[in-house]
Parts: structure tokens; sequence; C-alpha cells
């Protein structure tokens, strides 16, 4: 039977049982008799509607007529005007229920008007396939409808709105078109969202220097000043030892002109007197100098040696110029 004697056939079987209800009076119809009415008479005007071409509205009148009582063969009747008006899977999905249930109420007309549609129809009816990677326990939406993953799903023809979402990944979307016929595979990689990691309390940061764990950059152990102390003492010291030199320079440039104005041992002429006690003095303090450089300078190498500190290396050495000789110190910590 083809489709077409099958939407005939229901417009003569309704339209008689209409006219045997209404052969003879009958009392009025109950609520459920009255919704039976309605249906016979949404079920003929949307026969009329494909008849005259207008499949959209004859497809929303078989709509209504299965929200009141489903058939197989009204079911029938709406897969073929949802077939007309291009909605190929819906069609589909219509046409496979109507077999199913012609199956079980025995309605060998209907299920062999199925059978021939599935086969004539499923070529055409397009399909997706959602390969999804990046992340585990996916879950996928064509339309707002769950849709299967890694499994040919059959849709429309047309624009769909795909969703993919998996836990702790970022949520993809994308639009897809399809045309009749066809095939389509879909890849979506699923990117894993990077959770930064909980705050520290403020006491628990860790310190920023190198050392052992508990110690802070500038509170530790080897921080202390002795070495600091040491440096700046024997720098004193080198200081001394300086001024002590330029001082036994001065006694003797002095003494040797007191020689050359008139001294002769520990005797001096008047005027070369003032200039010998000048040269003693300059002795005594080069003398003074010298012990005070000495005991700084010695006094703060040994401190600086036996401090506690870093890694450090301390070079002393001497150093000779026009001015003199002198004592240099390098220090690295």
């Amino acid at each position: 039977m083809h489709r077409g004697d099958v939407i005939a056939w229901l417009v003569v079987l309704l339209a008689g049982g209409s006219m045997t209800a209404s052969a003879a009076p009958q009392p009025p119809p109950a609520q459920g008799e009255g919704r039976e009415e309605e249906r016979k008479e949404l079920y003929r005007q949307g026969v009329d509607l494909a008849e005259a071409g207008h499949w959209a509205e004859a497809a929303e009148r078989f709509s209504r007529v299965l929200a009141i009582r489903s058939s197989p063969k009204v079911r029938f009747t709406y897969a073929e005007a949802q077939e007309h008006v291009g909605l190929l899977a819906t069609a589909y999905a219509a046409y496979a229920q109507a077999l199913a249930d012609a199956r079980v109420a025995g309605e060998s007309e209907v299920v062999q008007a199925a059978q021939d549609a599935l086969s004539t129809l499923g070529p055409r009816v397009p399909s997706v396939r959602l390969q999804v990677s990046g992340a585990t326990n996916p879950t996928a939406t064509i339309d707002d409808h769950s849709a299967a993953i890694g499994e040919p799903v059959k849709v429309d023809p047309g624009a769909h709105r795909v969703a993919v979402q998996a836990p702790g990944a970022r949520p993809v979307t994308s639009t897809i078109a399809l045309g009749e016929g066809q095939r389509l595979d879909v890849p979506v990689k699923l990117e894993l969202l990077t959770i930064a990691p909980p705050a520290l309390p403020e006491a628990a940061v860790p310190p920023t220097s190198g050392g052992p764990p508990g110690e802070t950059q500038g509170d530790t152990p080897n921080a202390s000043p002795l070495p600091t102390i040491g440096l700046v003492t024997a720098g004193t010291g080198v200081v001394a030892l300086g001024i002590g030199t330029a001082f036994a320079l001065s006694a003797k440039s002095k003494n040797d002109q007191s020689n050359s104005s008139g001294c002769t041992g520990n005797a001096c002429t008047d005027s070369a007197y003032a200039m010998r006690r000048d040269a003693l003095s300059a002795a005594s303090a080069s003398t003074v100098s010298f012990i005070v450089g000495g005991l700084l300078a010695a006094g703060g190498v040994t401190l600086w040696l036996v401090a506690p500190r870093h890694d450090a290396a301390l070079q002393v050495s001497p150093t000779a110029s026009a001015n003199g000789l002198g004592i240099r110190v390098e220090a690295v910590w």
C-alpha cells in the first residue's frame, strides 16, 4: 500500500465512522467523546491541507491529532508531512515510530508502508558523528538535544548548533551545516582548564632566599655584623698606617733641612732648632700612627677571619706609589 493510499484510506475510515455516528440522534457527548470529534476534524483538515500542498500546516494539524490520541496511521501521515517539509530526520524518526506501533497493533498495511518509506528516505537523511578528544567523560548536544559521541546522529538538513563539554574542560560550541544525504565527522578538541593553587597564608609563604626552611633572607645565622666591623676596623688601621707613613716622610724631610740649616748631631743653631723640633714632632706622630694603625689593621683582619659569615675571600697586599708605601685590603662575600 502506498503512503497516499494509506492517507485516503484513513480519511474514508474516519469519515465513515463520523457518518455512522450521526445517522441517529445521540445523547450529548462526554468530554472524551468531544475530544475524539475534535481529533477527527483536525485530521480531516490535515488531509485537506496536504492535498493542497500545504505540508507545514498539515504537519501542525497531525501533531495536534497525535497529542489527543496517537495511532500508527496518524503517525505515518505526520511523518509524510514532515518529509515533504524537508525535515528528513524528524520524518525518519516518525516513520520508525509508526512502524513499531503498527507491529504492536497488527496493522500490516502501515507496517509495509512504513518499511518502504524508511528504505527510501534513509540514504537522504544527513548524519553527524562527533569525535571528541582532550578530556574524559564528555557529553554533547545538538540543538540542545542530547547526542551520542562517536556514533552517527541523524539530523535535518540545514544549520545546527553543537555543544560539547566535560568535567575540568573548557566547553566548546560550534555551528555546522549539512545538506541532504551528507555524512559529516566533526572533530572536537577539548582544552583542560588550568586551576591555580590556593594562596598560602602569609605566615606560610616560603622564603625567597636559597637558605634552609624557616630562614628568611637577611635573617640567617650567617648574617653576622662582625665581618663588616672587622673590615671597617682593618680599613681604619690601613688609613692610620698611611698617616704614619706621611708623618715619617715629613719627619725625614724636616730633619734633613735642619741638618743643612746648622744642626750637627743634636746641637743646632737658633734658626735650625725650630726645624729640628718639628722633625721630632713629626717622627713621634709617625710612630704613634704606625702603632695604632698596625693594631687596628691586625685586629680588624683577625675579627673578619674568625667571624661567622657566608663564603668570602680576603686579600691583603702591599702597594707602592709616588706618595709612599701602603696596604691594599680586598674582601668578597
